[in-house]
């Protein structure tokens, strides 16, 4: 088994066709089939099913997958750090939602690349779960979430509770007057999936987001169709603060029988990186910060 097997198989894992992959690796067709028949032969089992136009993996190919797509992004990551050399001595990777990247974190992590100019960082964005498990192959070495994960594994800190609010343009705020959760629907109103427990409080509170006259999955395009009047919605504090003071966005009164929950974000890495020197860099640069956490956070490190 070697790494071309392995990209072979990768690449028709995604393209479920053997002429496109050879075209995607800039290699002939039968360069592909013997790749891919050679680790067949390794695993002992048929990874693809072959069709006429197209191929379909098998349940062995698929029990393979995730271990080779997290061997191929080590690989990966390995051969970037190497080619950093000699410019930088360290590489950070650093995954995080996209809306958390909107938030005032991200000037902390920013602050951070700039403080530490020999380290390379790159900056990943993911969902809660698929960050957990790329921090866990080591394909990244810190995570911002709001969900924790429970491998032993992985350290967890929690950071920051964040509040979230319902806010609009002045002009649209001024023409709404007071708005009360049962008539939320009824407006002009963009939906950004928060996740539990906002989402829990949203349904019996509000009702199904289904009929949100707007929906989004992108904390960035729920901003920008805000400040451009289309709705109201809500939006972390961190991310609403900056339009507030620049009187691009207001607060709605909103009557609630429940206060709205906030959302926890955490820190998360492997425990065995620890002491490492990047990581203990940015844990002692990204929680030394009063607005963030208490200093208990970083003894020890």
């Amino acid at each position: 088994m070697d790494f071309e097997q392995l990209e072979a198989f990768l690449t028709i894992a995604k393209t479920k066709n053997f002429t496109r992959a050879a075209e995607k690796l800039n290699v002939v067709q039968s360069t592909i089939t013997a790749r891919i028949k050679m680790l067949e032969q390794h695993v002992g089992k048929e990874l693809f099913k072959r069709k006429t136009r197209s191929v379909d993996i098998t349940p062995a190919g698929k029990s393979l997958l995730p271990y080779v797509e997290q061997v191929m992004e080590v690989m990966q990551s390995g051969l970037t750090t190497a080619r950093l050399q000699p410019d930088f001595e360290d590489r950070l990777v650093v995954g995080s939602l996209n809306s958390i990247w909107d938030s005032s974190l991200f000037n902390r992590v920013n602050q951070f690349r700039k403080q530490y100019k020999k380290t390379a960082i790159r900056l990943v964005t993911d969902h809660s779960d698929h960050i957990s498990q790329r921090i866990q192959n080591g394909t990244v070495d810190i995570g911002l979430v709001y969900i924790p994960p429970k491998a032993t594994s992985i350290e967890v800190i929690p950071i920051r509770d964040e509040s979230l609010q319902l806010v609009g343009t002045p002009s649209l705020v001024k023409q709404l007057g007071d708005i009360s959760v049962g008539k939320l629907l009824q407006l002009p109103f963009i939906h950004f999936n928060w996740g539990s427990p906002f989402e829990e409080w949203f349904k019996q509170e509000v009702g199904s987001h289904d009929a949100a006259a707007i929906r989004v999955d992108h904390t960035g395009i729920a901003t920008r169709l805000l400040l451009q009047g289309e709705g109201v919605g809500f939006l972390l504090d961190s991310i609403a603060e900056r339009y507030i003071k620049d009187k691009r966005l207001q607060p709605v009164p909103l009557e609630a029988t429940r206060s709205i929950p906030k959302r926890t974000i955490y820190v998360i890495f492997r425990k065995k990186n620890r002491e490492t020197k990047k990581v203990v860099a940015f844990l002692e640069h990204f929680l030394n910060d009063g607005n963030n956490t208490s200093p208990k956070y970083i003894k020890g490190i």
